[in-house]
């Protein structure tokens, strides 16, 4: 499992579906690409089966989150646009920097 932290810049125009079911594989790495371009700052957080199997797929969502902003090179937290995101972030909330 992996999740995506993103700080893009303020006056940033683009649009992106908001839920994974919305994208195919194609668009998936056209986005990637240019989001890596465009992005002031990105990390990705991975969660593996094994750990998916110790601790359940809720907590394996919330913990590959704070993996990738963990491991940002992040001057401030990232905001979470998806609803999925939020609600879990907010339900189960960590500091950071």
């Amino acid at each position: 499992m992996f999740a995506a932290a993103v700080i893009l810049p303020t006056d940033y125009e683009k649009r992106f579906a908001q839920r994974f079911e919305e994208v195919n594989r194609e668009q998936r790495y056209a986005l990637r690409t240019q989001i890596e371009a465009d992005a002031l700052a990105w990390a990705v957080g991975e969660v593996t089966a094994d750990e998916i199997d110790e601790i359940n797929i809720l907590n394996a969502s919330i913990l590959a989150m704070h993996r990738a902003l963990d491991g940002g090179n992040f001057v401030r937290r990232p905001l979470l646009w998806t609803e999925t995101a939020s609600n879990l972030t907010e339900r189960f909330p960590r500091n950071h920097r």
